[in-house]
């Protein structure tokens, strides 16, 4: 049986990044309505003299201007890191939030001392609206971002189900953010290399018995931890103990043998955990 291999296209970058490499147009939507709300909702509990008209017009004047202030923020972040669109990640996408922000507290100081349509008593008044601009993008920023990833793992998943719906699917998310599923039957152990894995599976993925993901160990150690049939006999070592054969060897020299005619070194530490772990399993 050839190895079910699948780089699913919903990636984390589509899903949980609320507007992604190129697409400045979303970062304009989020910094207009963080800008309508400090200034239209909050700023009367700092400028009680302000008109409503006043304060309605000062919002969208505001608001307006924050399509500068994303678009900038975005070209800049996209000019210091001239990366692809594989390379976009959570802190660029955080920085160029936060240099929308940093333009558009610039444009209301000029908006304020050079348009008048705010008067302002110090200093004290726009460290405020500073502070209370980042506190509503944090608080309308991280639930949505926390349900946009909870809605990816949840389409990961119905993904992941609708390959197999008797095989067992296993699946890993390496540094690159790609997903990778495989039967459960398929792997026969992982081996690290430093900040790289290879994934040994079955003689009959006759394509693929050898896949090298950008990873840690520990890493995935983490993303399969639910699964009682892998086990980390060794520092650089993880094996399917359904591919067990039997464990022989001394306290210095004891080696897993596995199906395949594979042979895994197990740690000093590990013996006994895995010795009984293989008893209750018979």
């Amino acid at each position: 049986m050839e190895l079910k291999q699948k780089i699913v296209n919903l990636t984390t970058r589509e899903v949980t990044y609320l507007f992604g490499y190129n697409n400045y147009w979303k970062i304009t939507l989020i910094i207009f309505g963080l800008t309508f709300l400090t200034l239209f909702l909050l700023t009367p509990f700092q400028f009680h003299d302000m008109e409503f008209g006043l304060r309605m017009t000062m919002s969208s004047v505001h608001g307006l201007v924050s399509i500068i202030s994303a678009f900038l923020g975005h070209q800049i972040v996209i000019f210091i890191c001239p990366i692809g669109k594989k390379a976009w990640t959570l802190a660029k996408e955080l920085l160029v939030l936060h240099l929308a922000i940093f333009f558009g507290v610039i444009f209301l100081f000029i908006e304020a001392h050079f348009f008048c349509f705010m008067k302002f008593n110090g200093e004290n008044n726009i460290l405020q609206l500073v502070w209370v601009t980042y506190l509503v993008g944090l608080v309308c920023y991280l639930p949505l971002r926390h349900y946009l990833r909870a809605n990816y793992y949840k389409s990961l998943s119905l993904k992941t189900k609708q390959l197999s719906d008797e095989k067992v699917q296993i699946q890993i998310l390496d540094k690159k953010k790609n997903i990778y599923c495989f039967e459960r039957d398929d792997l026969i152990y992982i081996e690290s290399f430093g900040n790289y894995l290879k994934i040994h599976t079955s003689a009959k993925c006759t394509h693929q018995s050898q896949l090298v993901l950008h990873m840690t160990l520990t890493a995935l150690s983490t993303q399969i931890s639910m699964e009682s049939a892998f086990f980390r006999c060794h520092r650089s070592y993880i094996i399917n103990l359904d591919k067990v054969e039997r464990v022989e060897g001394g306290v210095r020299n004891t080696k897993a043998y596995l199906r395949e005619n594979h042979i895994i070194p197990v740690s000093r530490e590990k013996i006994s955990e895995l010795k009984k772990i293989l008893q209750d399993r018979l």
